[in-house]
């Protein structure tokens, strides 16, 4: 109860969205049918297309990696361009600013965001993300080597959280006309840095263990 007290009224995670998703330098972008290999979103389009939005449209950048790139850095105000050339100064995991989406989101970053309407400085959560963290401030990690801070509940989607080994029986879907299939449900122990390092390539979406 105390976790849901201090994150309650938070604005909704935006600016944590993009990390569940992105684990690797290459092993995450999405690729069309009908062989998920020809035509495929690529770094080079991210590194052109990400300046021009934040150029243009600067509070698209500002809701959505400006200050979460900033702190994978340890720098701050930084925009997009000169983002990408610190993260190659620094030759970030040794890949430099191709690397840079793929950094671990750790869960004691906390971001500009609202709170009840008010400025405030607090955690950036989307649903998933948020539901990982009650179970974590409930204790549900703390059994693994390293903790409940071996965890990193940002780097989790929805796919991650229904697949832990925690749930009792089969699932029931409540609504809706089509029928949604979970794979992998109830079927992950929890590790450390589970999730981190994760490859999501369609069609068939497989992961090496322990990533």
């Amino acid at each position: 109860y105390g976790f849901f007290k201090s994150v309650a009224g938070l604005d909704y995670g935006y600016q944590t969205m993009l990390w569940g998703w992105i684990d690797t330098v290459s092993g995450n972008y999405p690729c069309l049918p009908p062989d998920f290999s020809s035509m495929c979103l690529h770094w080079e389009l991210i590194e052109v297309l990400l300046p021009i939005i934040d150029a243009h449209v600067p509070s698209i950048a500002d809701t959505f990696w400006i200050e979460a790139f900033n702190k994978r850095l340890g720098t701050t105000e930084l925009r997009t361009s000169s983002l990408w050339k610190a993260a190659d100064d620094a030759d970030v995991l040794g890949a430099g600013a191709p690397a840079l989406l793929s950094v671990v989101e750790q869960d004691a970053w906390e971001y500009r965001t609202n709170r009840y309407g008010e400025a405030a400085i607090g955690k950036a959560m989307v649903c998933c993300v948020f539901v990982c963290n009650i179970w974590k401030a409930a204790g549900l990690f703390d059994g693994i080597d390293g903790g409940s801070d071996a965890v990193n509940c940002g780097e989790f989607t929805n796919v991650d959280d229904y697949s832990l080994d925690i749930f009792s029986g089969t699932y029931k879907q409540i609504l809706g006309n089509h029928q949604v299939k979970l794979n992998r449900y109830n079927s992950q122990t929890a590790y450390p840095h589970m999730n981190e390092n994760c490859a999501s390539l369609a069609p068939d979406y497989s992961r090496a263990a322990g990533c």
